[in-house]
């Protein structure tokens, strides 16, 4: 599982994740979400599971990319970050969303 502490964030823009690969065909929607966020992924059949982070940078949920669609119902209003990880734990790209 990857470590928030082990991600770079660039200073001026707090929810950018710098050092994860770009433009890999990885889509989540809709964003903001209310009751769940769907994964749309064409080009990155090495995305094995998700985690999500709170605003602290701490895991609250985490689960295998098996299903295109992920609830989010349970999680409180805010912003949180979901990481992809390939079958080694390692990660390979970083997603945004607000939950209303």
């Amino acid at each position: 599982m990857v470590n928030m502490r082990d991600l770079v964030f660039e200073a001026g823009a707090p929810t950018s994740i710098v050092g994860i690969t770009a433009n890999t065909g990885v889509q989540l929607f809709p964003n903001p979400a209310t009751e769940r966020i769907n994964l749309s992924m064409q080009q990155i059949a090495s995305a094995k599971h998700w985690v999500i982070y709170n605003s602290e940078g701490k895991p609250i949920m985490k689960g295998k990319v098996n299903a295109q669609a992920i609830s989010v119902q349970e999680l409180q209003y805010g912003s949180y970050h979901m990481v992809l990880l390939d079958a080694r734990g390692m990660a390979i790209q970083a997603h945004r969303f607000v939950k209303l």
